[in-house]
């Protein structure tokens, strides 16, 4: 028989990473569309929906009656939103063929002082961490 411990580790953990990443986007969408009620974004939203690829994907991407478009990713992880998750971003949208408007960033653990600063010169770069929700 296995040890609770080596059951929790090999079957539960995983799962439970997965669980809480999906939730966590969950909430990000739910965030957004809230705020959308409250005209709290830089575009109306009036449709909205994801990207699911083989590079990646993208919770959210909502667009107004302008074709303008705010599309959020949500990072749980225990390390730090970084630049080369944010690379990771921009291409999984190039595969994508969307170039959005507005970057909405979840992140689990917040985000490395280079992405604050990313966010402080860029005019349409949300930083969102758990704390903030």
């Amino acid at each position: 028989t296995m040890e609770p411990e080596t059951v929790y580790d090999s079957r539960v953990k995983p799962g439970l990473r997965q669980y809480y990443s999906s939730v966590f986007s969950q909430i990000a969408q739910e965030y957004l569309l809230f705020m959308n009620e409250l005209k709290r974004l830089p575009v109306r939203i009036s449709t909205n929906g994801g990207w699911f690829g083989k590079e990646g994907r993208i919770d959210f991407i909502g667009k107004d009656e302008e074709g303008r478009m705010l599309a959020a990713v949500t990072k749980w992880d225990d390390e730090a939103f970084g630049d080369k998750d944010f690379e990771q971003i921009l291409f999984t949208m190039m595969q994508a063929g969307i170039n959005p408007d507005y970057y909405y960033l979840f992140s689990k653990t917040g985000f490395q002082s280079s992405m604050e600063i990313k966010a402080n010169a860029m005019e349409n770069l949300e930083l969102i961490s758990l704390e903030q929700l």
